[in-house]
């Protein structure tokens, strides 16, 4: 017998006991009180209680005891949509949270247990390079970070850096950065510790993030022989993000994207500049996120990564398409 037989079977007196009915006459009202144990049997509250009533075979998380006015008595029943004394499944759970329009208990990941955008710690990170090879000579000219918690942002890290080698006209044509203005910038190597510092427990995040990191990763290499994941292990790509939350979006480059969201970027193809609207993006994204039911970091994270699961199988085992191992959009 299905749940649906089993609720459209329940008799009257049964389903005057569910939530929202009682017995005409009776004016005491219900209360309702979480699920404090989901082990044994539970038995009725009145004064000659005898009967066990079972519970479900794995309680859910959204489930609760409630205690209303029952023939002159208090019976403790589970607040569910079907007898308590059938024994329900773990299969039958989500056609029990259909019924009370809840959400499926068992993504655990997107419940309690899983932590809440506002409560994980994203460095949102730009650098501006004098070209798109990271491993093939070209070096980082300036990189920014701005933290971003809680649906706030600040500005964390921006520094200048010399290359030590020429950056091409094109990319001063871009970027507005050439050789004079990084003459007296700092060394990667002399800014590399501080920059790991405000990395270190934080979600890396980066509009196309595979080109940043990519940059950061060779000059740690060069300067302390270390990959970036020494440092830090979660990356967030808000191009990603953008394909997922904004398929109606033609173009999800960064113009595209705050565009969509109404932010202003201030100092575009500068690292500051491009990271601030960065993060304005991926709050914004995060809201879309939480409209679409995923509310946790870990259920975001798989999510993605079955997305980049197939999209590799569709590619033949390449991470990412050729087109993107540069700036996208630039």
């Amino acid at each position: 017998m299905n749940d649906f037989t089993s609720l459209s079977s329940l008799s009257g007196n049964d389903k005057g006991a569910l939530v929202g009915m009682q017995d005409a006459g009776e004016g005491t009202s219900g209360e309702i009180r979480p699920d404090a144990e989901c082990g044994g049997g539970m038995r009725d509250a009145g004064e000659e209680a005898s009967r066990e009533i079972s519970p479900l075979a794995s309680c859910p998380p959204s489930g609760f005891l409630f205690r209303i006015p029952h023939r002159g008595d208090l019976a403790t029943r589970l607040f569910s949509p079907v007898e308590s004394s059938v024994d329900l499944s773990l299969p039958s759970v989500p056609i029990h949270a259909l019924l009370l329009r809840m959400p499926d208990p068992r993504r655990v990941a997107n419940g309690p247990e899983g932590t809440p955008f506002a409560d994980v710690s994203f460095l949102v990170v730009d650098v501006e390079t004098t070209g798109i090879s990271a491993w093939a000579g070209d070096r980082v000219t300036e990189v920014a970070a701005v933290y971003v918690k809680g649906g706030a942002m600040r500005d964390a890290f921006h520094s200048l850096v010399n290359p030590g080698r020429a950056i091409p006209p094109f990319i001063t044509q871009l970027t507005g950065i050439d050789d004079a203005l990084v003459r007296d910038a700092p060394r990667f190597g002399e800014i590399a510790g501080e920059l790991a510092q405000h990395m270190v427990g934080r979600v890396f995040v980066a509009h196309n993030a595979r080109f940043d990191w990519n940059f950061l990763s060779a000059e740690y290499h060069r300067v302390a022989g270390a990959p970036l994941e020494s440092i830090t292990d979660e990356q967030l790509c808000t191009v990603r993000l953008a394909r997922r939350f904004l398929a109606h979006l033609p173009r999800r480059n960064l113009d595209a994207v705050a565009d969509h969201y109404g932010v202003a970027i201030d100092g575009r193809h500068r690292a500051l500049g491009d990271a601030r609207a960065t993060a304005q993006v991926l709050m914004g994204l995060l809201r879309d996120a939480e409209r679409s039911g995923l509310y946790t970091w870990e259920a975001l994270d798989e999510v993605m990564a079955r997305r980049t699961s197939r999209a590799r199988m569709s590619r033949g085992g390449r991470a990412m398409p050729r087109s993107t191992d540069g700036r996208e959009g630039a």
